[in-house]
């Protein structure tokens, strides 16, 4: 199809481009489980509804004969997160957290900073995990500092600060 950029996305919830590579990256809902983190590429096929990380809706469907080549996801997890709006962290109150992708999530209230080596995950860790609340998007201001939008019925935006 003319003008079509890439196939094979399921659900993408949130996109961002690298800033020291100008990659695209973009979460991806899985249907049960199979959450993803892809780059994306021209041309590329990600694979649904052929193939997921995670599992089908139904037992009983068939996913048609595999034709390729497919576009393997950077990450994904082994359980739901539900992954939203993503951002590369280059402000000052985390500075070992420079070039790292922060993921906010809907499941389990989480958030998500991705360790990078070119488009290798390195390390993954779990933030805020005794204060999970449904997180929709982060963002980060001109002057550096990080917001998270909550997605709940009184949402709120919290400011993330290091508390040393």
């Amino acid at each position: 199809v003319p003008g079509l950029y890439a196939i094979g996305i399921r659900a993408a919830q949130g996109i961002c481009v690298e800033p020291a590579t100008d990659r695209i990256w973009f979460s991806e809902h899985g249907t049960i489980q199979g959450d993803e983190i892809n780059v994306l590429e021209a041309g590329a096929n990600y694979g649904w509804p052929l193939k997921t990380s995670g599992r089908l809706r139904s037992d009983d469907y068939t996913p048609p004969k595999l034709e390729g080549p497919f576009t393997e996801p950077v990450w994904y997890w082994p359980h739901t997160v539900a992954p939203t709006g993503l951002l590369f962290y280059a402000g000052s109150d985390f500075p070992s957290w420079q070039g790292n992708l922060i993921v906010p999530g809907l499941s389990r209230g989480s958030l998500w900073r991705f360790t990078l080596d070119g488009i290798t995950i390195k390390s993954a860790e779990e933030l805020m995990v005794d204060e999970r609340v449904r997180s929709r998007k982060v963002v980060q201001s001109p002057g550096g500092v990080l917001y998270l939008l909550t997605d709940e019925p009184e949402g709120k935006v919290l400011r993330i600060d290091n508390a040393h």
